[in-house]
C-alpha cells in the first residue's frame, strides 16, 4: 500500500517540477523516494488511525458491527506501521 501511495507522491512531485523554477532539472533519487514514502505513510497513518477513524465515522457505523470494524481498523493500522518499519 505504502509503495503505491509513494508512487503517487513522486508523480505529484514530478508534476510540480514544471511549475516551480527551483525544482526544474531536479533528479528524483533516493532522498525524494524516501520523502515520498514518508508522506505516503503519514497519509495512510492519519487515514487509518483507529481513534481518528472512529471519531470520523462513529455516527454512521452500525452498532452491531462496530467492534468488528474497530478490530479490522486496528489490523490495518498495525499493518501500515509494520510496513513502515520494514521500509526504514
Amino acid at each position: 500500500i505504502l509503495s503505491a501511495m509513494a508512487v503517487v507522491e513522486l508523480e505529484n512531485a514530478k508534476c510540480l517540477e514544471g511549475h516551480h523554477g527551483e525544482m526544474k532539472g531536479m533528479v528524483f533519487g533516493e532522498k525524494e523516494a524516501y520523502i515520498a514514502h514518508k508522506r505516503a505513510f503519514r497519509k495512510a497513518q492519519m487515514r487509518w488511525h483507529p481513534d481518528k477513524f472512529i471519531h470520523r465515522f462513529s455516527k454512521i457505523l452500525d452498532k452491531k458491527d462496530a467492534s468488528r470494524i474497530e478490530q479490522k481498523i486496528n489490523e490495518i493500522s498495525s499493518a501500515i506501521n509494520e510496513e513502515w518499519l520494514t521500509l526504514t
